[in-house]
C-alpha cells in the first residue's frame, strides 16, 4: 500500500493493489486508488478502481502531485502506463451548484 500527503497537507492520496495469477505466463493487477481531504469533518473523497493485464510481480505505480491535483500512473505489461488524473477539490466545491 502507498500512502502519501500532498505538499500542503491538504489531500492524501492511498493505492493498493495486488497481482493475481491469469494464467500461465500472465497476471491481473487489481488497483485501488483514493484522494480524500485531510480533514475530519465532511471530507471530499474521490476514488475508483483499475484492472491491468500484467506480468507478474508486484504491481507498479507512481504519484506526482501537481499544482491542481495528482497525476497517478499504473503500470500493466511491458511497462505500457495508465494515466490518471485526479483534481483537487473540496467537500464545498462538489456541493456547489454548477453554472
Amino acid at each position: 500500500m502507498f500512502r502519501e500527503f500532498s505538499p500542503d497537507g491538504k489531500y492524501e492520496l492511498v493505492i493498493e493493489g495486488k497481482t493475481a495469477p491469469n494464467g500461465l505466463y500472465s497476471a491481473v493487477s487489481f488497483f485501488k486508488v483514493k484522494l480524500c481531504e485531510n480533514k475530519a469533518e465532511n471530507p471530499y473523497i474521490v476514488w475508483f478502481r483499475a484492472q491491468i493485464s500484467d506480468e507478474g510481480g508486484p504491481p507498479k505505480y507512481e504519484a506526482e502531485w501537481m499544482e491542481d491535483g495528482v497525476r497517478i500512473n499504473l503500470y500493466g505489461r511491458r511497462l505500457v502506463s495508465y494515466e490518471y488524473i485526479l483534481p483537487f477539490k473540496t467537500a464545498e466545491d462538489a456541493e456547489r451548484p454548477r453554472q
